[in-house]
């Protein structure tokens, strides 16, 4: 076989937990490149069963986001060998019941295709000897070899999937809660690619054609940077390397140029705040409030605004949650999320449409009261144990220990996750003021009934 240029680099994973290291959970990714093809390889003993994720990833476009967005969905509507979803269904069951499933999902200013799937580990069970083999030419025919023929989708494929993509993006609607999300996060990145929707725009699906598919899979192969991910207990990681290598080159194409993926914080702008109101048949409100930072995974400010975060709203003794719901009344929820690649941080909360303005007020409150340094010394410690009891928690998650690395890959720093946990047990309330500092309202989101147009100012 030839010899292959692998770049290789530790990450550790070593997780620290008030002071004391759990040494009988450590941890190390183990990084690899060929090209555009990247290979990340996590050998553990905690889990038995081996688990792959394959990552399509390129820059969020609008003329290819809809066609790339439902790509993976028709990757599992058989293959050349397997030309049916219950041909695929049936030969899954061979692989000792393994599970594959795909993803079209977004991160940043980028798109990701994905595919997952596992199997149990052959070193814990005799009876999976070679499976992982089998799965990862499955894989590869999946994602590669599509049944329909040579050179195009099956017809009747791509008539289900449209339909089904087509409800996907519909069912959006049913979820007020991430709907509300959704248009937030368009109204505040309008003009810049990480507004566009995840799974594409119901106007651009309508008149994809099964040639038009065909190309936009072969132009993702060509185009696109693969991240590849192995949590299981591989003794030989270089070994598994480089077989995954040799089955999934076929299925993508060498090119001289390869794509940065990396992604950036959103940049905080001048100008009025954007108030975006929309009426629908809705009994309960939903009032977002979007924020730019400046500040991404990447930089070293991120570790005090993940902690500022979970002060504000991250968790049920946040501020929100404290003085919206519980104190005020005024709130069914209220809470805040950060988007760590983007630096984008929304409040959310369900409330009746005429107290959008209270609801406003008292928010804004909780963000002025956290950039000015009112936190408690029990605010402090119970957000320093969520944020603990969280990475505690993605120990147990295999795709969960993937993502964490991935988002560093595309953040450019590969952060130690050991690194995250000393700096957050060593925030003070004055650096965790200094994050908040950098919250600039960008948005306000609204989404009511008719009665309430008065009180959005519609």
């Amino acid at each position: 076989m030839e010899e292959r240029p692998w770049d290789i680099m530790n990450i550790s994973l070593t997780f620290f937990f008030g002071g004391l290291r759990m040494a009988d959970i450590q941890e190390q990714f183990q990084s690899y490149r060929s090209g555009r093809v990247h290979i990340q390889v996590l050998p553990s003993k905690q889990f038995h069963t081996r688990h792959l994720t394959v990552k399509l990833v390129t820059p969020l476009r609008r003329e290819t986001l809809t066609p790339w967005a439902l790509l993976p969905y028709l990757w599992l509507e058989g293959t050349s060998a397997h030309p049916t979803p219950l041909a695929v269904s049936r030969y899954a069951e061979t692989l000792l019941g393994a599970s594959v499933r795909t993803l079209s999902n977004k991160r940043g200013d980028v798109q990701v295709a994905e595919l997952y799937a596992s199997v149990p580990d052959e070193t814990v069970f005799t009876v999976a000897q070679g499976v992982f083999h089998d799965l990862l030419q499955f894989v590869a025919q999946l994602i590669g070899n599509p049944s329909g023929g040579p050179e195009r989708f099956s017809m009747a494929a791509v008539t289900r999937e449209k339909t089904l993509h087509k409800k996907r993006i519909e069912s959006l609607m049913d979820d007020k809660i991430a709907y509300a999300l959704e248009r937030c996060l368009a109204a505040m990145c309008e003009d810049e690619p990480a507004g566009l929707p995840r799974l594409g725009l119901l106007e651009d699906l309508t008149g994809i054609t099964a040639s038009q598919l065909w190309d936009a899979q072969q132009k993702l192969l060509r185009e696109a940077e693969i991240y590849v991910y192995l949590v299981g207990r591989f003794a030989h990681p270089e070994g598994m390397v480089s077989e995954v290598q040799e089955i999934l080159a076929p299925v993508f194409p060498t090119v001289s140029r390869i794509n940065s993926t990396y992604t950036q914080a959103i940049l905080v702008r001048a100008g009025q705040v954007r108030q975006v109101a929309e009426v629908q048949d809705v009994v309960q409100g939903k009032l977002n409030l979007g924020f730019r930072t400046g500040i991404g995974y990447g930089d070293k400010e991120y570790p005090a605004l993940l902690f500022a975060n979970g002060i504000l709203g991250g968790f049920p003794h946040s501020k929100l949650f404290v003085h919206v719901r519980e104190r005020a009344g005024l709130a069914y929820y209220a809470s805040s999320r950060l988007d760590g690649l983007t630096g984008m941080t929304v409040v959310q909360s369900g409330i009746e449409m005429s107290n959008k303005d209270k609801v406003t007020d008292i928010a804004m409150e909780q963000v002025t009261a956290l950039q000015s340094g009112e936190i408690t010394d029990e605010e402090m410690e119970f957000t320093r144990r969520g944020l603990r009891n969280q990475y505690m928690q993605a120990m147990d998650q295999p795709l969960t220990l993937a993502d964490i690395h991935f988002q560093g890959v595309l953040a450019g720093s590969l952060r130690d996750t050991q690194d995250i946990l000393e700096q957050l047990s060593k925030l003070k309330k004055e650096d965790v003021a200094a994050a908040a500092a950098h919250l600039q309202l960008d948005t306000i989101y609204f989404l009511h009934g008719e009665e309430a147009a008065a009180h959005a100012g519609a």
